[in-house]
């Protein structure tokens, strides 16, 4: 997961259809260790750079200073996404600066909330194939599966949006 040889959501989901609820524990402990590695590897792979690449002038590193002064915010919505990838924010992040331990602190109160909502989807996986070999169950549950991701999914994209707008034309 650190270096996205498999996918930490899709691993969460597989998890969670196979082991339930019992796949919390090691997906918690699995993605703290491939953040841990994964920053490292950040680190080390950049070397400085990263941010030396951009002139001094750049507004890149105003934008930079500006989210490092939220890391904590920052680290948690990045995680929270489910259209970031988990590994190439393993190599971003560390390359401009955010301390370890906000890396992995924040990054797993992100990555929780995302982790246990695959886990369910991956447990309505169960109930989703239950349905198409017995159509003519309820649908409810299909019906709200297909509506909470849709509405989790736009609300997290809306808001990271609007975050990442504010910062942006805030005075930094």
């Amino acid at each position: 997961m650190a270096t996205a040889i498999t996918p930490t959501t899709f691993i969460a989901l597989v998890s969670g259809y196979f082991l339930g609820w019992q796949a919390v524990a090691p997906m918690v402990v699995s993605y703290i260790v491939a953040s841990m590695m994964g920053y490292v590897l950040g680190k080390k792979l950049d070397g400085g750079r990263l941010l030396s690449g951009f002139p001094p002038n750049a507004k890149i590193h105003q934008i930079i200073e500006g989210m490092k002064q939220r890391d904590w915010m920052l680290m948690i919505l990045v995680r929270i996404s489910p259209v970031l990838p988990f590994s190439l924010i393993n190599l971003l992040l560390p390359a401009t600066g955010l301390r370890f331990k906000v890396f992995i602190l924040a990054g797993f109160l992100g990555m929780l909330p995302r982790t246990l909502f695959s886990i369910w989807a991956g447990l309505q996986a169960q109930n989703l194939i239950h349905l198409l070999q017995n159509p003519d169950q309820n649908t409810t549950t299909t019906v709200l599966l297909i509506i909470t991701t849709v509405v989790s999914v736009g609300g997290l994209l809306l808001l990271i949006s609007r975050v990442y707008s504010q910062m942006l034309t805030q005075k930094i």
